[in-house]
């Protein structure tokens, strides 16, 4: 939940990865135009610990979480 907190809206794809120490799994990817939207979720010791973060053109643009503490 620490790490969570620790992730800002428009902070880079590249500063959340250093954050959470690893690149995570990428969720989805679309783009329209010259927006690029993509989703990447970070998960704890089982599937009900994760964080999910969208990006649009690279940087946070929200993030939700499920059972983290």
């Amino acid at each position: 939940m620490a790490k969570f907190n620790k992730v800002k809206k428009g902070m880079h794809l590249a500063e959340v990865v250093k954050l959470m120490g690893g690149p995570g799994t990428k969720i989805g990817e679309g783009s329209s135009g010259n927006l690029t939207v993509s989703m990447y979720g970070w998960y704890g010791a089982d599937a009900t610990n994760v964080m999910v973060v969208s990006f649009h053109n690279d940087a946070v643009d929200s993030k939700r979480q499920q059972g983290l503490e």
